[in-house]
């Protein structure tokens, strides 16, 4: 089932916590967090509506910065990495187009045999 969470857009390590804890409740087979449109994906045990009530209560009254988290939720984390490479690749982009659009031919030459010495 996928839940829309009232934090909204979150950061990589509200994110992290958030889908530490809640993978960590007896009633949960898979959870998945998106940082970028504050929605989790869950997949419970068994779908009966007993567990689906107790783990929506359970949800509802979650604080996670009252949550203890290990060291290497954090230092392990996929998102900031993803994050990095992304803007990494929207630079290199960027400035790919930028200079195709704006540097003549004969400049764009001599500053490709530059950059292979």
């Amino acid at each position: 089932m996928r839940l829309v969470t009232e934090y909204g857009r979150m950061d990589n390590k509200f994110a992290d916590v958030l889908e530490y804890h809640i993978s960590k409740m007896q009633t949960v087979k898979l959870c998945k967090v998106y940082e970028r449109s504050g929605s989790m994906l869950v997949k419970l045990v068994n779908e009966e509506r007993k567990t689906l009530l107790e783990f929506l209560q359970a949800v509802r009254k979650l604080e996670p910065d009252a949550v203890k988290v290990p060291e290497y939720v954090h230092e392990a984390s996929s998102r900031e990495l993803n994050a990095h490479y992304k803007e990494k690749l929207v630079t290199k982009v960027g400035k790919k187009v930028l200079s195709t659009i704006f540097l003549p031919w004969y400049i764009k030459g001599t500053t490709d045999c530059h950059k292979r010495k």
